[in-house]
């Protein structure tokens, strides 16, 4: 492929939001992966009221993620 020196600032910048998306994507990927073994790692317990007791819980702050 032949590219022309007028090109090459369009092709870098491609580049790099290719090179963004694809570390987006790794980071998400991750997540998920994380959220799954959360999930299955969460010990529910039985209090003494009978109310279920998770061992994590969630922030607000983590859904503006």
């Amino acid at each position: 492929m032949q590219v022309d020196a007028e090109d090459a600032p369009t092709l870098a910048k491609a580049n790099d939001l290719y090179e963004r998306w694809t570390a987006e994507e790794a980071e998400a990927h991750a997540k998920a992966e994380q959220d799954v073994q959360m999930g299955e790692e969460a010990a529910v317990e039985l209090g003494d009221n009978g109310a279920v007791k998770m061992s994590h819980s969630w922030l607000a702050s983590d859904l503006d993620r």
